[in-house]
């Protein structure tokens, strides 16, 4: 059987209630178990908006069944945890195993309006750990703050990595699908509404039999 790109881990950083939060997902199935306003939701957000980053297609704002209060966001907004940066990776080994780290980085602005500045981590050692890439040690203290871009950067060339600022969405998406993690370039409006109704059904149901298998043979079409 021939090898696949698969998503090793979901990472939310800096989400409401989520310093830092990896999340290891299982080569079969991984499910997501705890009580209503535990973050499943919020973790399946996070994936959807590193494997869908533009602001187009990211409506959460009736994803869950829990009851709000008429004063509480519960679109991708509310979600984001206070300050800056916040971020969503997704830890991922390509078929040739490549290890990337794919990055979104959500900056609040005026309620309910979030920005996405696109990025990746390429090439990044097999080994390399996460948490030390990712988090800063502050002196003197065993506390760790989140740093910035420049700063992973930096700390993840000791690891082999190459930290890559992508422009638009349109860039990242030739970046996934080059490193053989898209089966189709989504550069155009109909890829990514095929591509986004898929994920889309991942968080709320009810796909038919027909669309189901138009859309797997449309993104997921068979080896040559």
């Amino acid at each position: 059987m021939k090898n696949k790109s698969r998503i090793q881990r979901v990472i939310l950083m800096n989400w409401r209630g989520m310093f830092f939060q990896p999340f290891e997902l299982d080569e079969g199935m991984t499910i997501f178990e705890g009580a209503p306003g535990t973050g499943k939701t919020t973790i399946m957000i996070a994936a959807y908006v590193c494997l869908m980053p533009d602001l187009n297609y990211l409506n959460f704002q009736n994803v869950t069944t829990v009851t709000a209060r008429k004063d509480e966001d519960k679109g991708l907004f509310g979600r984001l945890g206070q300050g800056d940066p916040v971020y969503s990776l997704l830890d991922i080994t390509t078929a040739d195993n490549q290890r990337h780290l794919l990055g979104v980085q959500l900056i609040k602005k005026t309620y309910p309006q979030v920005t996405l500045k696109h990025f990746a981590i390429a090439n990044l050692q097999s080994d390399a750990p996460v948490e030390e890439i990712l988090l800063e040690k502050l002196a003197d203290s065993n506390q760790q703050k989140i740093p910035d871009l420049d700063e992973i950067g930096s700390k993840s060339r000791e690891f082999g990595g190459e930290l890559i600022h992508f422009r638009h969405a349109k860039e990242y998406f030739k970046f996934m699908f080059d490193a053989g993690i898209t089966p189709i370039r989504l550069m155009e409006i109909d890829e990514r509404k095929q591509y986004n109704q898929l994920l889309h059904t991942s968080l709320y149901g009810g796909l038919s039999r027909s669309l189901q298998s138009s859309l797997r043979d449309y993104l997921l079409p068979e080896d040559n």
